[in-house]
C-alpha cells in the first residue's frame, strides 16, 4: 500500500479558516479594550481637573473677602473699596466653568474647565454666614429629576471661620 505522507488541502482549509477567526476574534478584543482604556483614561483625567478646579473655587472663596455679585451662572469676588483689581469671576456656560482673575497690574489669567454637554452646573450664595456653594449635575435621562448630583463644593466666604471657644475650655 502507498501511503502518502502530508496534509491535504481540505486540512489546510479548515486551519486556514480556524486561525482566520481566532485573529479576527482578538483583534476586536483588542480594539474594544484600547476603545475602553482611553474612555476610562479621559474620563480620570476630566474627573482629576473637576478636583482640582473645584479646590480651586474652594481656595478663592475663603480668600476673598465679599462677593462683588452672583447670580445662578457668575460669580464676582473682590476686594471691598477697590475697583474690582485682584478679583477672581467664575463664569458657568453650557457644559463649562470659567475662571478669570484679575490682578492688580492689569494681568489676567483665564481657565476653563470642559464638562461636555451632559453636565449642568449653579452657583449659590447662602447668607448669614455667608456660605457659597458650586453644584455639578450629570444629566440623567429617563431619571425622576432629570439629572444627579456629581459635585457639590461648599465654602464660607471669607478666611477660615473665626475660632471657637467652646465653654467651660480652660487656655
Amino acid at each position: 500500500m502507498n501511503r502518502r505522507t502530508g496534509t491535504s488541502l481540505v486540512e489546510v482549509v479548515v486551519c486556514i479558516t480556524v486561525g482566520s477567526s481566532l485573529m479576527l476574534l482578538s483583534v476586536t478584543l483588542v480594539e474594544r479594550s484600547l476603545r475602553l482604556s482611553q474612555t476610562m483614561q479621559a474620563a480620570s483625567e476630566r474627573n482629576r481637573a473637576t478636583l482640582n478646579f473645584c479646590a480651586q473655587f474652594r481656595r478663592d472663596v475663603r480668600s476673598a473677602p465679599q462677593i462683588e455679585r452672583w447670580s445662578s451662572d457668575e460669580l464676582s469676588l473682590g476686594a471691598p473699596g477697590r475697583q474690582i483689581p485682584d478679583a477672581i469671576r467664575y463664569r458657568i456656560d453650557e457644559g463649562t466653568i470659567e475662571r478669570t482673575a484679575i490682578r492688580d497690574d492689569g494681568t489676567t489669567r483665564r481657565e476653563v474647565l470642559k464638562l461636555g454637554p451632559d453636565r449642568h452646573c449653579e452657583l449659590g450664595v447662602e447668607e448669614q454666614p455667608t456660605l457659597v456653594v458650586l453644584s455639578i449635575y450629570r444629566r440623567v435621562p429617563n431619571g425622576p429629576d432629570q439629572r444627579m448630583l456629581e459635585r457639590f463644593v461648599a465654602t464660607n466666604l471669607g478666611r477660615w471661620p473665626p475660632a471657637v471657644t467652646i465653654p467651660g475650655d480652660q487656655q
